[in-house]
């Protein structure tokens, strides 16, 4: 931990453990945050450790040594959201990005105003009084989602009927559908980036493997930088996946619309795994 700066390790590993869960980033969050004087989050933290890890011996000690010595100073909020939902006190973010229905939060005496976030941008808000040394429950119930407009209907404009022009007899070969060679290229490319984004998913969990070494170890400034690499390869996976389902998708109406008569040949099709994802070729005559 940063004794220089207790405040900027305790979000270092707050992050971490927003990223890969883990019971020495939640303990040593806890612990900056109590050396950088915020007994609130502290606190806060400390019931969270009791919740997810209440079996763990170190985790159990530390939540306990830090509760006894703040919790009378403070006042426990109990939440329930009816819908999964994010906190914010005094319009500060409270809670984790994640939503959830339940909620633990102590907080200073005084008035205090609470804001729920439910999903589709709602919100529900309750003032509550602290007093210290003291619990209360708050019920946050979710909004009525909006209804959606009715489709407007729109008139048929008239039909007129144009004189029907003698039929002609077209002896010339047609298609019956699309190229077989779009079809495989399509099926081609979506293999491409299915391999792709697989091998990207799996030096993303490398990577998060990587930050739980480096923050049981106090590493913040690693965890940090493990932290940025992280989210940008989750991006990239986040990306290729959907591109992979969007070109699969495309195979498929391609696959039915094909012309699949016997008089062309279908072109040949290889995918290779690369250190960068994947590599598509393609061969044969259209």
């Amino acid at each position: 931990m940063a004794a220089n700066d207790p405040a900027h390790a305790a979000e270092m590993y707050e992050l971490a453990d927003e990223l890969a869960p883990s019971a020495p980033a939640l303990r040593n969050a806890a612990r900056a945050r109590l050396a950088a004087g915020h007994i609130a989050t502290a606190a806060t933290l400390a019931a969270q450790l009791l919740q997810r890890y209440s079996n763990d011996k170190e985790s159990r000690s530390v939540a306990e040594a830090i509760l006894s010595d703040l919790a009378p100073r403070l006042t426990q909020l109990e939440i329930a959201c009816s819908e999964e939902c994010t906190l914010a006190l005094d319009g500060k973010a409270a809670s984790s990005t994640k939503p959830r229905m339940n909620h633990v939060l102590y907080v200073q005496p005084g008035a205090r105003t609470l804001t729920a976030t439910f999903d589709g941008d709602r919100e529900a808000k309750a003032q509550v009084t602290a007093v210290a040394g003291k619990s209360k429950q708050v019920q946050l119930d979710a909004p009525a989602k909006p209804e959606k407009a009715a489709p407007v209907a729109i008139e048929p404009a008239p039909v007129t009927t144009a004189p029907v022009a003698p039929a002609v007899t077209d002896t010339r070969e047609r298609s019956h559908g699309i190229g077989r060679k779009w079809f495989v290229i399509a099926a081609g490319a979506t293999a491409g980036l299915g391999v792709a984004a697989t091998l990207r998913g799996l030096s993303t969990l490398d990577t998060r493997d990587a930050i739980k070494d480096a923050t049981a170890m106090g590493d913040d400034a690693t965890a940090r930088s493990l932290y940025d690499k992280g989210k940008s390869q989750q991006l990239q996976t986040n990306i290729l996946i959907g591109a992979t389902a969007a070109v699969g998708a495309t195979a498929i109406v391609l696959a039915v619309l094909a012309d699949w008569s016997p008089h062309k040949e279908a072109p040949a099709v290889s995918v290779s795994p690369t250190s960068g994802g994947a590599t598509v070729v393609f061969g044969g005559s259209f």
